[in-house]
């Protein structure tokens, strides 16, 4: 057994070890023969950045100097060059070194470019900076949405995709996407649809736990054939509590699926609280058409959709 232990850590040691710089070094000498052809190695055309380039050759490519010319290009050849993946020294170099851009240039967003390279259980480490990230992206779409935001971050970390990667919200909890429909924050999206996805499930596995099937199913009654579908009656409480005003009653309608998940109260009370001032920037016309679809979104779910269709009736000047 001491023998198998040993083994295992000089295996990690080798492994570590063969992301040596003088790999790099190497590499670049194969690829170019030592000549000017630095940018075309690194995939950019030929006297770009070239003083740049000749500095890393010189500091031979060790990973400070890798990581210092901020080109995602230079760390990818590196990586590939050493044929192993992200050091942990190397993580917390690079960590370190987009640390200390922010709030000035946004260099840190060089993380974003490199996310998947770096090994899954080193990237929590940058969730400051990918938040931050996230943040400044499409025009500051996710600037006022920091509970959205969170959540994309957190669902992205760990998994082989980018910071802004909508479809890890079907990695969150119903519980999460639930909080996160009841955000104080306009947004452009809905997460009802995911939340009835998560309550589908979980009412099929109740259905079996109550020795029931959720297969439908024809019953004659007076002569008439009706198809029965179990999951409807399940999920006919989801489903108004979802159209309901901050979706009062979702915790009890989800307890029936088989799901439970803490009281909303709170996360009512926060959303509530702009919600007037939403519905009167509507109504009052402060709002263009084209800005709009932020606030309906909200609107639909703080107001419920029969409060929210006179509303859009009232807007609209129809009885």
């Amino acid at each position: 057994m001491k023998k198998l232990v040993i083994v295992a850590l000089v295996a990690l040691v080798t492994g570590l070890a063969s992301a040596d710089p003088a790999s790099r070094m190497a590499a670049f000498q194969k690829a170019t023969g030592g000549t000017n052809l630095m940018a075309i190695t690194f995939g950019m055309p030929s006297g770009t950045r070239t003083n740049t380039l000749k500095e890393l050759a010189a500091a031979g490519f060790s990973d400070d100097a890798v990581i210092a010319t901020g080109m995602r290009q230079v760390i990818w050849w590196a990586l590939d060059a050493d044929k192993a993946p992200m050091s942990e020294s190397f993580v917390d170099k690079l960590l370190a070194a987009e640390s200390s851009n922010l709030g000035g240039t946004p260099g840190h967003h060089l993380v974003t470019q490199v996310k998947s390279a770096i090994p899954l259980d080193q990237q929590a480490k940058f969730r400051k900076l990918f938040l931050t990230y996230l943040k400044e992206q499409n025009n500051g779409e996710y600037a006022n949405q920091p509970v959205r935001a969170a959540l994309l971050v957190d669902k992205t970390i760990g998994v082989q995709t980018y910071p802004g990667d909508t479809s890890v919200l079907k990695l969150a909890s119903i519980e999460e996407l639930v909080a996160l429909r009841l955000a104080p924050e306009l947004r452009t999206s809905d997460e009802a649809t995911l939340i009835l996805e998560k309550a589908t499930a979980g009412a099929k596995k109740q259905l079996r736990a109550e020795g029931k099937s959720f297969v439908s199913y024809t019953e004659v009654v007076g002569g008439v054939t009706n198809v029965i579908n179990p999951l409807t009656a399940k999920l006919a409480p989801v489903v108004e509590a979802i159209n309901a005003p901050l979706m009062i009653g979702i915790e009890g309608a989800l307890a029936t699926c088989g799901i439970t998940v803490a009281s909303q109260n709170g996360n009512r009370a926060a959303m509530q609280a702009p919600s007037d001032g939403w519905k009167n920037a509507i109504l009052d016309g402060e709002v263009a058409p084209a800005q709009q679809a932020p606030y309906l979104a909200a609107l639909k779910v703080s107001l419920g959709v029969e409060a929210y269709n006179a509303m859009i009736k009232a807007y609209n000047g129809e009885k």
